[in-house]
């Protein structure tokens, strides 16, 4: 009986140094996996290195620690008296994911590093490029990636192009930053095309639920009082409204940081047309769709709007050059008279033209929330188009002008 004893003490003796050993291998596993990781993922080839679908740093510890499954705790082979379930189910992957964890710190200083290196020296001061940082030298980036969250992951799912996905993204971090969840977005979403964003993920998140917005056009506070920690949790919806993310608008700024080749070639017309010698105004004018929906009260500007509003920036700001740009560039040319401060700019890609309205000192904007980013990200003066959506229409139902429009923004018509 002793010496059964005694070789049964030996078994769990030596399974309990095979599980050490596992754990240890796993975590040497994963820190390498982890550079391996953060390595691929900055660069613009690979957006991660994955594994069955799983980050490898994740995919290397998960991996380490399976190499070894007891059946109960007496026998390998067979549930034993008193099983406590598998040894996987009481190592210290059950509880902490050391993998994760390196992954996230290693790629968080691979970030902050990336954001000290400058896109040309010869770009002036002020010009939304990488280096983005206060006046007091403080980045104001709130640390997601090093935060001390609650185990619980949070994305968004909402229709849309460029200007919606946008506003998407900003109430996402928003959402993040109110209850300390881990944001993320698809790394094929098309942010990712224009933007140096720092949440993009390939991750499939099980026990989620959703929260859907109750209007597209109206700020619903219940989004930070309904999201518990107990699950993972899917935006679904537009988010439009600057009231979601107003205390959080120096991260978002700064989140929206233009990639480095978008950012040059905005950089020629700028320089072009006066950057730094001449008041810039950005105009974006949205037409398109709007015009095929006008029925629901998507509405669009006409020249007078647009005339009107050229006219009182002459009057207000020394020096102004208009850079217009438009989804519908004949128009413009065809219904905006010519001037020598007048500049027609658009017809580049999505992202360039973006860049060069956001560059601007001040905007104009006609409806769409593609000019209406321009004009957020730009800061000064802004005059919008007050009869979007069109009065007394289905689509002014639902939404609220005053939680659309920022209240400092100038309404003409």
């Amino acid at each position: 009986m002793l010496i059964a004893n005694t070789l049964s003490l030996r078994n769990y003796f030596w399974i309990f140094v095979l599980a050490i050993t596992v754990n240890v291998v796993g975590l040497l596993m994963a820190y390498i996996y982890a550079v391996y990781d953060a390595k691929a993922y900055h660069t613009n080839s690979q957006k991660g290195a994955f594994y069955n679908n799983q980050p490898a740093a994740t995919a290397a510890a998960a991996a380490a620690a399976s190499v070894l499954t007891v059946n109960g705790a007496g026998n390998a082979e067979e549930g034993g008296e008193g099983g406590g379930g598998s040894l996987l189910e009481n190592s210290i992957f059950s509880r902490y994911n050391p993998a994760e964890r390196i992954a996230q710190v290693v790629r968080s200083v691979m970030n902050l590093r990336s954001a000290s290196v400058d896109v040309s020296s010869s770009e002036p001061q002020g010009l939304n490029s990488v280096t983005s940082i206060d006046s007091d030298g403080r980045d104001d980036i709130y640390d997601f990636h090093n935060a001390t969250y609650k185990n619980t992951y949070v994305t968004i799912n909402g229709p849309g192009r460029l200007g919606n996905k946008m506003f998407q993204y900003a109430a996402l971090l928003a959402v993040a930053h109110h209850y300390g969840y881990t944001p993320f977005i698809p790394s094929n979403n098309v942010l990712m095309e224009v933007f140096n964003l720092r949440h993009d993920l390939l991750l499939d998140i099980s026990n989620d639920d959703r929260f859907g917005e109750r209007n597209p056009g109206e700020y619903d506070a219940t989004i930070f009082e309904k999201l518990n920690s107990d699950k993972n949790w899917t935006l679904t919806g537009y988010y439009q409204s600057w009231k979601y993310f107003t205390n959080i608008s120096k991260i978002i700024k700064k989140e929206f940081t233009f990639k480095s080749e978008i950012l040059k070639e905005a950089f020629k017309v700028l320089k072009k047309y006066g950057l730094g010698k001449k008041t810039l105004i950005g105009v974006h004018i949205r037409r398109g769709d709007m015009l095929a929906q006008k029925l629901r009260g998507y509405n669009v500007a006409d020249e007078t709007y647009i005339n009107k509003a050229l006219g009182f920036y002459r009057k207000t700001v020394s020096n102004p050059v208009f850079l217009i740009s438009s989804d519908d560039m004949n128009w413009a040319r065809n219904s905006i008279p010519e001037s020598s401060d007048v500049n027609f700019v658009g017809g580049n890609s999505l992202g360039v033209d973006l860049a060069i309205l956001a560059n601007c000192q001040h905007s104009v904007i006609t409806s769409g929330s593609y000019g209406w980013w321009a004009a957020w990200l730009a800061g000064g003066d802004t005059i919008y188009f007050s009869n979007y959506p069109r009065r007394n229409s289905w689509l002014s139902s639902i939404y609220n002008k005053n939680d659309y429009y920022p209240e400092w923004w100038i309404g003409m018509e």
